[in-house]
C-alpha cells in the first residue's frame, strides 16, 4: 500500500483554513451594506449629440448609435433641491474628454491635450466635488469622443457626499480587497521561502520564478 504522503497535503491544509478564516472575519466585519446617501441623476435631461437633439431624456433607457471620433457629445438637466453635505459627483466617462459645469462656472475639465495629441483618453469613475449651493442650478456635461464605436449609451450621474462615499466605497469592495491583500501576503511569504529552499535545492528556482 502506497504510504501517505503528508508533505503533498500540507500547502491545502494551511491555505484553505486561512481563506476560510478570512470571509468568516469578513462576515463579522458587516458585509458588503453601506448606509451614505446616493442620488442616481437619471431623469429629466436634456442630449445633444452633434445637431441632433432629445428632450425629457431617461439615461437608463435612452440609447444612440455609436459615436465617431470627433463627435459632441452635451447633456444638461437641473441638479436636485434637497441638500448633501460635501457634495460629490460621480460620472462614468468613456474614451472623450469631459468637462463639467455647474450654474455656467466650468468646475472640471480633462482629457483635451490628450485628445488633441491622439492619445488614448480611456474610460472611467471621474470624481467631481460640487459647491455648496448647487441646489437647483444646472449641471451640463460636455464631451468629445476619441474612439469610434465605444459606446451607445451614458453612464447615469451620481450625486453623493465626500464624507461617506469613499467609506462607502471600501466597504463594498472589501471582499475583493481582502481577497487581494491576503494573496499579496501570501505571495510575498511564498517567495521568501522558496528563495530560502532555492540555496538548498535548485529546483525552487521555477516556484521562486
Amino acid at each position: 500500500m502506497k504510504k501517505f504522503d503528508f508533505k503533498k497535503v500540507l500547502p491545502f491544509a494551511v491555505i484553505i483554513p486561512l481563506i476560510i478564516l478570512m470571509f468568516y472575519l469578513y462576515s463579522l466585519l458587516g458585509g458588503t451594506s453601506s448606509n451614505g446617501i446616493t442620488m442616481l441623476l437619471n431623469e429629466g435631461w436634456t442630449v445633444s449629440i452633434n445637431e441632433t437633439t432629445y428632450k425629457d431624456v431617461d439615461l437608463r433607457t435612452f440609447k444612440f448609435n455609436m459615436p465617431q471620433r470627433g463627435d459632441v457629445l452635451h447633456f444638461y438637466r437641473n441638479l436636485p433641491e434637497e441638500e448633501v453635505d460635501s457634495p460629490l459627483l460621480k460620472f462614468f466617462a468613456t474614451h472623450g474628454t469631459l468637462e463639467i459645469l455647474v450654474g455656467g462656472d466650468l468646475l472640471y475639465r480633462y482629457g483635451y491635450d490628450y485628445y488633441a495629441k491622439g492619445q488614448s483618453l480611456g474610460y472611467g469613475d471621474h470624481l467631481i466635488p460640487l459647491p455648496d449651493d448647487y441646489m437647483g442650478k444646472r449641471l451640463e456635461i460636455h464631451m468629445v469622443i476619441s474612439e469610434s464605436n465605444a459606446f451607445s449609451f451614458i453612464e447615469t450621474p451620481e450625486l453623493t457626499s465626500q464624507n461617506t462615499y469613499y467609506r462607502d466605497t471600501t466597504i463594498t469592495y472589501r471582499a475583493v480587497l481582502a481577497s487581494n491583500l491576503f494573496l499579496y501576503v501570501f505571495g510575498i511569504f511564498l517567495l521568501l521561502v522558496s528563495i530560502f529552499f532555492l540555496f538548498q535545492n535548485k529546483t525552487f528556482y521555477k516556484l521562486t520564478c
